[in-house]
């Protein structure tokens, strides 16, 4: 029986695999089109329970790195609403999600030197016409500006097994309960 018990604690640890343990979820802006240069640098973070539940509310983001060509350190950000102030997210994969009119954010880093000289104002899944559609304006006032679109990939998210993993798995549990001794009857 112990060893069952061992057995059971091994394939636990190993289904929950190396993310399991991670209390932030990492988001990275993707540039997919834009009229000028691309955001050096955009990531945010994200607590993980607060991803798994589905809801982000501005208020939920942290760590917020933006970065520019031409523009200083990015040395704070800024999280504003667009409506309520809240991105749904796919609790499977972490990436917003469209529910309806109203959803989404913006996060703003500007330039800490003198204020308003250099920025980067990117969405957080920002709800147009049953998609999510999120995009970005940055640059030096006075200077260089661009935008594009983009979108969001997501890093120290677990992914969620597939229904063959689990399958596999359930029929592994199984086949441990065959190689338990079996009492005699008298």
């Amino acid at each position: 029986m112990r060893q069952v018990f061992m057995t059971a604690a091994v394939l636990a640890l190993v289904a929950a695999g190396p993310d399991a343990d991670a209390s932030l979820v990492t988001y990275t802006w993707v540039t997919e089109s834009s009229t000028g240069a691309v955001p050096t640098s955009a990531t945010f973070q994200v607590e993980l329970s607060t991803v798994q539940s589905g809801v982000i509310e501005a208020s939920d983001i942290q760590n917020i790195l933006y970065e520019f060509p031409g523009a200083g350190p990015l040395e704070y950000g800024v999280a504003g609403p667009i409506g309520q102030a809240t991105t749904f997210v796919d609790t499977a994969t972490g990436l917003p999600i469209p529910i309806g009119h109203g959803q989404g954010f913006e996060i703003i880093g500007i330039e800490a030197v003198d204020v308003g000289d250099g920025f980067l104002y990117t969405t957080f899944g920002n709800y147009s016409d049953g998609i999510i559609v999120d995009y970005f304006l940055g640059g030096v006032l006075g200077g260089v500006q661009s935008s594009g679109s983009g979108r969001w990939e997501v890093s120290g998210y677990p992914a969620v097994p597939e229904p063959t993993s689990l399958l596999l798995a359930s029929l592994g549990g199984l086949s441990l309960l065959g190689v338990l001794p079996r009492r005699k009857r008298a």
